[in-house]
C-alpha cells in the first residue's frame, strides 16, 4: 500500500452487512475511529500516522484511550506499515472505485472521440442531419396538427418567396 492514496473518488461501494459483522464486539469509540479513518482515507487523505496526533484525533478518541482503541483496531485489520496506520480492505474498496471511475472516463473518452474526431462518415442522423419521417407519419402529424389547431396546420406547400 502506498502512503498516498491518490485523487479521491467521489464515491466507494463496499458491503455494508460485512463491514457491520467486523465492527461486532469493537467499543464505540474503535467503531467510530474505523469508520472516521475509513472516510478520512476514503477522502482522499493519505494514511494517518499511527499516533493520537494523527489517527487519534481523526478517529476522534481521547488521549487516554487511543492505546487501547489501537488495540481493537489492529484487532480488525488495521496495521502500522511504514510509519502509517493502513487496513487492506479499506485500500481494496478505494482501489476499486478509483478503478471503476478511471474506467467510466476512459469510456466516456473513447465515446467523445468517436462522435467528434471520427474519420467515417455517421451514419444517418448521427451526424445531427434530420433522417426523414416515414410518410405515414408524416400524415400522423398533419392530422394532429389540423384537429388540434385548424389555422395552424402543417402546409405541404413551400412558400414562396415573393418581392
Amino acid at each position: 500500500m502506498s502512503t498516498h492514496t491518490g485523487s479521491p473518488p467521489a464515491w466507494v461501494r463496499y458491503d455494508a452487512r460485512s463491514a457491520m459483522l467486523l465492527l461486532i464486539g469493537l467499543s464505540r469509540d474503535a467503531e467510530l475511529a474505523h469508520r472516521r479513518l475509513c472516510d478520512y482515507v476514503w477522502g482522499g487523505a493519505e494514511w494517518p500516522a499511527p499516533d493520537h496526533s494523527r489517527a487519534g484525533e481523526v478517529g476522534k478518541v481521547p488521549r487516554k484511550l487511543w492505546p487501547s482503541v489501537l488495540r481493537e483496531l489492529q484487532s480488525v485489520g488495521w496495521r502500522t506499515h511504514r510509519g502509517h496506520l493502513q487496513h487492506p480492505g479499506v485500500a481494496a474498496v478505494r482501489d476499486h472505485a478509483v478503478a471503476a471511475c478511471a474506467g467510466r472516463r476512459a469510456i466516456s473518452h473513447a465515446g467523445h472521440q468517436a462522435r467528434w474526431h471520427s474519420k467515417d462518415p455517421a451514419p444517418d442522423g448521427a451526424d445531427g442531419t434530420a433522417v426523414p419521417m416515414p410518410t405515414a407519419m408524416q400524415s400522423k402529424i398533419r392530422q394532429d396538427q389540423t384537429r388540434q389547431r385548424p389555422d395552424k396546420a402543417f402546409n405541404d406547400e413551400p412558400e414562396r418567396c415573393t418581392v
